[in-house]
């Protein structure tokens, strides 16, 4: 199983990490927003936990990541 830990807004990568992989998951969805998301801490709590990286998963709300507009072209 898998899951985003996105859903455990305030905690860090590492602590939804740690928290899935105590509830027995095996992977976990890794948010692809770098600005958000250091790369080596989340390598760091993968390795720690013994969690698979099932996928990656940008954030795609707000609107500087809007993907329709009104704008024709």
């Amino acid at each position: 199983f898998s899951f985003y830990t996105i859903s455990f807004k305030g905690e860090s990568f590492a602590a939804g990490a740690a928290r899935l992989a105590r509830l027995g998951f095996d992977a976990v969805e890794v948010p692809g927003d770098p600005e958000l998301f250091d790369g080596k801490a989340v390598s760091a709590a993968l390795a720690g936990t013994g969690l698979k990286a099932s996928g990656v998963c940008g954030r795609m709300y707000g609107p500087e990541r809007d993907l329709t507009t009104a704008d024709p072209a």
